[in-house]
């Protein structure tokens, strides 16, 4: 991993270990998933997320961080354009294409 230092940053920020980094990284992942993609044949516009669906640990990670602190990060899952159908929970969560509600 390369740092990308800049004047003020603050170093877990730089290296992408913020928790904020990981769960952004998670929710733009399922975002770009071809079930939520409406120009794709298979898109669904919505998918089903468990905690044993990652094979990428920093994916897993944020996946843990967004269920533990989901509230938190409601603005961020309207700015990216997904929403939840239910309160989101390890087992499963299920994410919606398009958000249902503003947390504003």
């Amino acid at each position: 991993m390369r740092a990308r230092f800049i004047r003020g940053m603050e170093p877990k920020e730089a290296l992408g270990l913020r928790p904020e980094v990981k769960v952004k990284k998670f929710l733009t992942e399922i975002k770009g998933d071809f079930q939520l993609d409406p120009k794709d044949d298979r898109y669904l516009g919505f998918i089903n997320v468990y905690e044993d669906a990652f094979m990428d640990v920093e994916t897993q990670e944020g996946f843990k961080i967004f269920i533990e602190t989901w509230p938190k990060y409601e603005q961020m899952m309207y700015e990216i354009g997904l929403d939840t159908e239910e309160e989101p929970d390890l087992e499963e969560t299920v994410f919606v294409n398009y958000p249902i509600k503003n947390p504003q």
